[in-house]
């Protein structure tokens, strides 16, 4: 088993204890990636297990993997139990998650009877998974992102990745707000005509404040400090109001 490390000041710390209780729903069940990949061969199949009894139909199977919601703000969707993702031509499927320093990606692209399976055991491990799954996508699918595609959240951290800021930056004043979640506030602020994002967390110290510019509605880029490159999108209500911040896929509502 490979424990989870959680870097701190530059060092790499063990995780202890391995996981609160209140996680158990989330992430209670250990697996290896043969476990992962069967699960994966499974999902490209035909709806039957490996001992041949029928599980789920081609046609669930497929449903599975078509877009039930657009993820507002961004250029992803969501299916049901998948991430849904378009990589030039390439449809993949996909799964995060993220758990008491382990971080995993699960691909799949049925059309080319393709999988990948990514662990890492260490919560700065993301962007090795990014990593190795671009380039995976590119070398043996000839598959490669557009410039400023807006990725969403799959359930682990990601970095967007080929963006170029609008020449011309929208007014920052609609976004400008306090956003709270039920375990932090996300504080938005204006300097001049940039923005600046910071999260504070109900308990322990607030997050470092990240600048970031627009490269498309509603999308800003983080440009300097560790989370270079990540995205933070902004959701409008039915008026066309700034209403939410979502910030590594999780949504605040803006205080009034």
């Amino acid at each position: 088993f490979a424990a989870g490390h959680t870097t701190r000041d530059g060092t790499p710390t063990l995780n202890r204890p391995f996981a609160p209780s209140t996680s158990v729903t989330a992430g209670g069940v250990g697996l290896c990636m043969t476990d992962l990949l069967a699960y994966a061969r499974f999902h490209m199949g035909n709806g039957t297990a490996a001992n041949g009894e029928r599980v789920l139909t081609p046609a669930s199977l497929e449903v599975m993997r078509t877009p039930q919601a657009h993820k507002q703000a961004t250029d992803d969707a969501i299916g049901i139990g998948w991430h849904l993702r378009s990589v030039g031509s390439v449809r993949t499927a996909s799964h995060g998650g993220t758990l008491a320093g382990h971080i995993l990606l699960l691909e799949i692209v049925p059309e080319h009877n393709f999988a990948i399976a990514i662990l890492t055991n260490a919560n700065t491990g993301w962007r090795l998974i990014q990593d190795v799954e671009r380039e995976a996508l590119r070398s043996y699918l000839g598959a490669t992102y557009s410039l400023n595609q807006a990725i969403a959240h799959r359930g682990l951290v990601e970095s967007l990745p080929s963006v170029e800021p609008l020449a011309v930056q929208p007014d920052p004043t609609p976004y400008v707000g306090t956003y709270r979640r039920p375990s932090n506030t996300v504080v938005v602020r204006a300097e001049g005509n940039r923005l600046f994002v910071q999260d504070r967390p109900n308990s322990g110290s607030p997050g470092t404040e990240m600048p970031v510019l627009f490269y498309g509605p509603d999308r800003v880029a983080v440009t300097g400090g560790a989370e270079r490159g990540q995205s933070i999108e902004f959701v409008r209500d039915a008026a066309g109001r700034v209403n939410w911040a979502r910030v590594v896929g999780r949504v605040a509502a803006r205080e009034p």
